[in-house]
């Protein structure tokens, strides 16, 4: 059966790049009983060419659109934080122009994409898989497959990541239209099917709802010692140190985390934090300079260090390198640093959340996320 897979491939989004490229591993494996197709709706994507290499079949769903055209002049021409930048206003822009008035969310004009649907019956796609949500899913004209992993737009829409300018409509767009014409979803975790079921359960059916738990990626591999000195060195870190493996977004809880160690300091107890993630963005760099204020404010900048995105290699060293894992976010239900910790032997500190407080057990240190007092 020839199985086509969009995954997400941006190397800046955190959890849902991992996830991906875990799906395309395990499909990788299975190669020989399927025949796993890459399906992607831009051209010149550099992060396919691993896959091309190791000899999958790459396609797109159309010709190059003027949007991935553009995005890649101006990555030739500024570098990739330009191409970065211009991409995620675009994207604001035309989801802005997409979202529908409320009540007014369902897609079935758009169903099915002819074009899409007989390009990929020519290529004898039988199947999509969508590794994570995307309107090309139910826009496809085939069957397919797609993951939810949070809802947290309805869960916590407070936080502007999910529900400003325009980002709630959009998001529920996506999620009615998706679950709707789906021939299975995907979830991480029982919470994860409960939330589904809960809001789209009028959609579609409990036997549609399909758990697939994270696994530790496998770039996760112990270094030895000199390889972990010699990258913990590279980095600028050395003693011991909280690993907090998260992007700058509002809801992963940067801000308390920094108050706390300020908290610690002010006690004679110093406490060094190690941050990686994107901060690529206006919200996720609005969150970083709060983080660099109360660095600045407090005289901690010695114990917050923020390491910005790093390579794979050099978050295996992290990892091992660790005394913890911190992970004190309000948006569940799971979430795959908790595992990566675990993975590497790392105790883990997290939020006492639904969902979360699910995936964990009395496995890790559950805190209240916004209580800086018990972080």
């Amino acid at each position: 059966m020839k199985v086509g897979v969009f995954p997400f491939l941006d190397k800046y989004g955190g959890g849902g790049y991992q996830y991906s490229l875990m799906i395309l591993r395990a499909m990788d494996e299975l190669r020989g009983e399927l025949e796993p197709v890459i399906v992607h709706d831009r051209a010149g994507r550099e992060e396919l060419q691993p896959w091309t290499n190791a000899g999958w079949q790459v396609m797109s769903f159309g010709p190059p659109t003027p949007r991935s055209i553009a995005r890649q002049a101006v990555l030739r021409a500024f570098g990739e934080s330009a191409a970065n930048r211009t991409g995620a206003l675009v994207r604001s822009l035309t989801t802005q122009a997409r979202v529908r008035a409320p009540g007014m969310t369902a897609d079935t004009g758009n169903r099915p994409g002819r074009g899409r649907a007989a390009r990929l019956s020519r290529n004898g796609i039988e199947l999509m898989l969508f590794s994570a949500a995307s309107p090309l899913a139910f826009r496809s004209g085939v069957p397919y497959v797609m993951v939810v992993h949070d809802l947290q737009h309805r869960i916590n829409p407070e936080f502007p990541e999910v529900s400003a300018n325009g980002q709630w409509k959009a998001r529920e767009y996506l999620y009615e239209n998706g679950v709707r014409f789906a021939e299975a979803v995907l979830v991480d975790s029982e919470v994860g099917r409960e939330d589904v079921l809960e809001f789209y359960g009028h959609l579609t059916s409990p036997d549609r709802i399909r758990i697939l738990p994270f696994v530790p990626p496998p770039y996760l591999v112990r270094p030895t010692a000199d390889e972990l000195s010699a990258t913990l060195q590279s980095l600028r870190v050395s003693g011991s140190y909280l690993l907090f493996p998260a992007q700058f977004w509002p809801h992963k809880n940067h801000r308390r985390v920094a108050e706390a160690v300020a908290a610690l300091h002010r006690q004679g107890v110093d406490v060094t934090v190690v941050m990686t993630g994107s901060a690529s963005g206006d919200l996720r760099a609005r969150v970083l300079a709060e983080v660099c204020g109360i660095d600045a404010n407090e005289d901690i900048s010695d114990l917050v260090r923020i390491l910005g995105y790093v390579d794979e290699t050099a978050m295996a060293a992290l990892y091992a390198g660790a005394t913890g894992v911190i992970l004190p976010t309000f948006f569940g239900p799971t979430n795959i640093p908790v595992i990566e910790g675990w993975a590497m032997g790392v105790p883990v500190l997290t939020s006492d959340i639904r969902g979360i407080r699910e995936q964990c057990g009395d496995a890790a240190i559950l805190v209240d996320p916004l209580c800086t007092e018990a972080i």
